[in-house]
């Protein structure tokens, strides 16, 4: 709710940084389409004061994803036998430096 608070509340800063900038220069039918987009937000901040958010927290879960990028068989011994996987064919060699 606070997230969505901040969004109608930029919403309405930027309608009044254009109604300053362009209050000349506006048709009356252009005028009430404003005057409906403010209803409209009040109607949103109304809802989020009674109500809270119009949305649902959820949490993700990336196991599912996360395991299928992990081949079938990557986990067991016998595959990491056969692709030489955790193998470090460096270890206690020198460098040149």
């Amino acid at each position: 709710a606070k997230m969505e608070l901040q969004l109608v509340s930029w919403d309405l800063d930027m309608l009044a940084f254009y109604l300053r900038e362009e209050r000349g220069n506006l048709t009356s039918d252009e005028i009430g389409q404003l005057q409906q987009h403010v209803n409209d937000s009040h109607a949103v901040l109304s809802h989020l004061a009674s109500h809270g958010s119009f949305s649902n927290e959820a949490a993700f879960d990336t196991a599912t994803y996360v395991r299928s990028l992990i081949p079938k068989n990557a986990g067991t011994p016998d595959a990491v036998k056969k692709n030489d996987m955790g193998k470090n064919t460096d270890a206690g060699k020198k460098t040149a430096h």
